[in-house]
């Protein structure tokens, strides 16, 4: 029982022990003090409910170490709580200082004598001395203080948190903001000066080493937690869309390696695997805009390894496999600063462990690589100045030699000429007078076509009338007929098929057919002289090899009772009938069409098919009007279409 007792009673003192933290004591051998190992107690709090006043009645058992060197929970979307001790034994005041400046919060709480003595929120992208990772300053006390820090980020949680006596506070301030302005300044000079580079050799590498230069910086900015001390409430414009940024600094990275590699002559598999990897970047950002912001930060770890290795690896290749050496620079570079970013990149997805040094090893990469990338950029330019002259050179000889060879063959060619020049003005004479015969021919067309359509002034005896005749070629395939039949007139206007030659023995035939009909067969309403015109075109074409597709559109007008005097009270009867051309007549200041039937004049006639008559009783003076489609077919204007 004696033993029994004895090990319950040891068992709770080593309990005890083991949950016992260690408290970080300030004194004056150390400029700063690191919070680490059994100096930090983590809870997670899943679920982001839970309060000071519960944090503080949790058991110290319910809390754990972090088994890092620095505290570093990773990707997560958990809120955490963190416990530290800290006892000052100097006469200084002391700073706690945040290292990672992207944290969403982070609420203080500093207990003394199981009293709160100090509540505040601080926000490491706010603080109070307006510079990023500056320190905030401890309560004095003699007393042990117990220190209570909740922290959540959407980027992975690092609390690398220091104690910083009063002495050595100011001086790390400066020395951070001197590193910093220096590391700013001089990636902002390289591009401005690549940036004039590519504006004065148009070489679109320079502009995607730019963008990407750019949008590093912007990413480098965020980090360091920049965008609200200096940019206040446009911080957001960075701060809200800082995976966007990261992204677009892969994109451009990936545009930079295939214009800069020439991975589309050189390497096409290389270039068409950097579109997936461009692809899935912007996939990355669609998902970090629909608010998946952890689902973002993890995809892009995933999609930024397959990028790089994507890149190192065409850069190998040409340079191994093609001798190409603009990519062993390209090379150097890129891995110097991949071995640095992944560095970051696994410190970040908890896979090494945090230290010091880790955030600069991006600086210090980033910077390496725009300096060598900057150095092959201008090795690249010499090398295609003297690929240039070489070229030139070559060339130069290349037009000697052939000077002398063309000389030789001039004197040939020119004999060659002479001749061939005879031959061709003999062929010019023939075609020539072979012209001039075909245009007699037409002009001798055109006089009997002109014999057969009316004159203007003739139909002026008969009616009060205007005719606007223009044809496109010498002779038209457009004609108008007219029969004075007593105390009808009987007016027609056709649209032949063709232009030229071809359309003008159209309207002979027309012409004879419309002839044979009034004239000699003496019909003169309007519908019967157009059924019966295709079957006398079909008869008059019936000799033809093969189907002949050829006819018209006509219109025809018979006006009974004409009054020869606008004042007369006679009633004039007017009868119309169409084959796709309209009729048209103006009544107090109206425009009226009268349609035709959408048939034209054929050979493919239907003996079930009758052509529409139409009567019109006029009682004062109307303008009728009778048209081919000259105008509306005629082509122009600045998109080159039909009048209509």
């Amino acid at each position: 029982m004696k033993h029994t007792i004895l090990f319950v009673l040891y068992f709770c003192y080593l309990s005890g022990f083991l949950y016992a933290q260690k408290t970080t004591v300030l004194n004056t051998k150390q400029t700063y003090f690191p919070l680490q190992n059994e100096q930090v107690w983590a809870f997670e709090d899943a679920e982001h409910q839970i309060s000071f006043e519960q944090i503080r009645k949790i058991s110290d058992q319910k809390f754990y170490v972090p088994n890092r060197y620095y505290t570093n929970f990773g990707i997560t979307s958990s809120a955490f709580w963190v416990k530290f001790k800290v006892l000052n034994t100097t006469q200084e005041k002391s700073f706690l200082r945040l290292v990672n400046p992207v944290l969403d919060t982070a609420e203080l709480y500093v207990v003394a004598n199981n009293k709160l003595i100090m509540q505040k929120t601080v926000l490491a992208r706010k603080p109070e001395m307006d510079v990023p990772n500056s320190p905030f300053l401890l309560p004095s006390s003699p007393d042990t203080l117990t220190c209570y820090l909740r922290a959540s980020s959407r980027v992975p949680l690092w609390l690398q948190m220091y104690i910083l006596p009063e002495a050595h506070a100011s001086s790390f301030v400066f020395w951070q903001s001197a590193l910093d302005i220096l590391f700013f300044g001089g990636i902002l000079i390289m591009i401005l000066y690549n940036l004039f580079l590519g504006i004065t050799t148009r070489n679109l590498s320079y502009f995607y080493y730019v963008s990407y230069s750019f949008f590093l910086v912007i990413t480098t900015f965020f980090i360091k937690g920049y965008p609200v001390p200096l940019m206040g409430k446009y911080a957001f414009l960075i701060d809200d869309y800082f995976a966007v940024y990261v992204s677009l600094a892969s994109i451009c990275l990936a545009l930079f390696t295939q214009n800069f590699l020439q991975l589309g002559t050189q390497y096409r598999t290389g270039k068409k695997l950097l579109d997936i990897s461009i692809g899935l970047q912007i996939l990355v950002i669609i998902i970090f805009l629909l608010g998946f912001v952890n689902l973002n930060v993890f995809l892009y770890q995933i999609v930024n390894v397959f990028g790089n290795i994507l890149v190192a690896w065409s850069a190998f290749y040409l340079y191994k496999k093609k001798d190409y050496k603009p990519a062993l620079l390209f090379l150097i570079a890129f891995l110097l600063y991949l071995v640095l970013l992944n560095a970051v990149n696994l410190t970040f997805a908890n896979l090494l462990p945090a230290t010091i040094f880790t955030l600069y090893f991006f600086h210090i990469g980033s910077t390496a690589e725009l300096v060598i990338f900057s150095v092959a950029l201008g090795d690249k330019i010499n090398l295609y100045r003297k690929e240039t002259l070489k070229a030139q050179a070559e060339n130069l000889k290349l037009i000697q030699e052939q000077n002398v060879v063309l000389e030789q063959k001039v004197g040939e060619r020119t004999y060659e000429l002479n001749q061939t020049n005879e031959e061709l003005n003999t062929t010019l004479h023939t075609v020539a007078k072979q012209r001039d015969d075909i245009v007699s021919s037409i002009n001798y067309a055109l006089r009997i076509q002109n014999a057969i359509i009316p004159k203007e002034s003739e139909l002026q005896k008969h009616l009060d009338c205007f005719v606007f005749f223009r044809p496109r070629d010498i002779v038209s395939g457009d004609f108008y007929f007219f029969a004075d039949k007593g105390n009808q007139k009987i007016i027609a206007v056709a649209d032949c098929t063709g232009h030229g030659v071809s359309g003008a023995f159209m309207t002979m035939i027309g012409n004879n057919i419309l002839n044979q009909i009034v004239h000699d067969q003496e019909i003169y309403e309007p519908n019967q002289i157009l059924n019966l015109m295709p079957a006398l075109l079909e008869k008059t074409l019936s000799h033809s090899e093969g189907k002949v597709k050829d006819g018209m559109d006509i219109s025809i007008v018979s006006l009974e009772n004409l009054s020869p005097l606008p004042e007369s009270s006679q009633t004039t009867k007017i009868t119309y009938a169409g084959a796709m051309n309209s009729l048209y007549y103006v009544q107090n200041q109206e425009l009226i069409e009268v349609k035709a039937n959408k048939k034209p004049i054929d050979t493919n006639f239907d003996e079930n098919f009758s052509y529409q008559k139409h009567e019109i009783l006029l009682s004062k003076k109307t303008m009728l009007y009778l048209l081919s489609d000259g105008f509306q077919d005629q082509f122009g204007g600045t998109e080159n279409r039909k009048f209509m």
